[in-house]
């Protein structure tokens, strides 16, 4: 309902995020709750509303200790447009203090990447260069886990290819790995005898 996102119009203090909508609230609690589809929802909420300048160093810095691989993604992404902005903020020397964050800000400013939104075919299994919202449609559609990192998603999926790659390479000899194997044994395109 939407009632959930406008019933607190004040600036608050989440998580250490200053923030003025209700839905970090609720982002903040479904995560603490391991409430994934509420945290999931509200996450594109927070992603909607509450990324500015002033914003963006506590909400990198959130969504990295937290997990929430979209918010990251779309802080990065509005870092990339408003670095300059940023750095000054004094919200920025806590990002400083991280190495690692201050790594992946740099890899993404020099790397100037772009992640795709939409597939590229049904065997699409570049996921280094999916988003975050594609990589969780297609562990969605596989049954997996869609919460974690970015990292953690492209990990699940990666493991589920191999997995699935593992299962059609098993000698079972009612898969067409198995029956490709042997037909190429016969010859003459399977033809036996002619």
């Amino acid at each position: 309902p939407e009632e959930l996102w406008t019933m607190n119009s004040s600036r608050t203090s989440v998580g250490g995020v200053s923030c003025t909508s209700s839905a970090m609230e609720l982002l903040d609690a479904a995560n603490r709750f391991g409430v994934v589809g509420v945290k999931l929802l509200a996450e594109s909420k927070v992603v909607q509303s509450d990324i500015a300048v002033d914003t963006a160093s506590d909400l990198l810095l959130y969504a990295d200790s937290n997990d929430c691989a979209l918010l990251k993604e779309k802080v990065v992404d509005f870092f990339l447009l408003h670095a300059e902005q940023i750095r000054k903020t004094p919200e920025f020397q806590k990002v400083k203090e991280s190495n690692t964050i201050l790594d992946e800000l740099m890899e993404a400013l020099l790397s100037k990447r772009v992640y795709r939104m939409f597939p590229l075919g049904e065997n699409d299994v570049d996921y280094s260069s999916m988003g975050v919202n594609l990589l969780r449609k297609k562990l969605g559609e596989r049954g997996l886990d869609v919460d974690g990192s970015r990292e953690m998603l492209i990990h699940r999926l990666t493991l589920e290819d191999q997995a699935a790659r593992s299962r059609d390479t098993t000698d079972d000899g009612s898969n067409v790995a198995s029956l490709a194997q042997a037909y190429s044994l016969l010859g003459n395109n399977g033809n036996v005898g002619r």
